[in-house]
């Protein structure tokens, strides 16, 4: 069963763009087992109370005109996706896209995010990376 990675970003605009994550994943990968990073679990939590940055939009940019209400929801809703799922929460160094790039290589993971650079060095490390795709559906990037 491949290990699967998701990132803060990747989880908060499949919530905004009402993408079925599980499904989209379950497509790509049949049966895997999600893992994230306790830094993008916490990192999710305080978006959720309040905290924080406003939400990104699919492409990694912040979202013009999205406030903290906005991105609380997307990190409530990214949160209650990885409960469901049953995502295992992996220490960090503290630095979540560094660990990102370390742990998939190491690991045979595949990784989900829409950061470009990371989606680039991962790539260059032989990593399979997956993202949102045209606003609507997950997909190799």
């Amino acid at each position: 069963m491949p290990k699967v990675v998701v990132d803060t970003n990747f989880l908060m605009s499949s919530c905004a763009l009402k993408i079925d994550v599980r499904g989209g994943l379950a497509e790509l990968f049949g049966d895997f087992d999600l893992v994230v990073s306790r830094g993008v679990r916490r990192e999710l939590e305080k978006l959720a109370s309040g905290g924080g940055k406003s939400a990104l939009d699919a492409e990694g940019a912040p979202a013009s005109g999205r406030g903290k209400k906005k991105s609380g929801s997307e990190a409530r809703c990214a949160i209650a996706l990885l409960d469901e799922l049953g995502a295992r929460v992996v220490e960090d160094d503290g630095n979540v896209d560094k660990w990102i790039a370390d742990y998939c290589p190491k690991n045979g993971a595949i990784a989900c995010t829409n950061d470009r650079a990371l989606v680039a060095a991962l790539k260059r490390a032989g990593v399979r990376v997956a993202c949102v795709k045209n606003r609507s559906k997950i997909d190799y990037c």
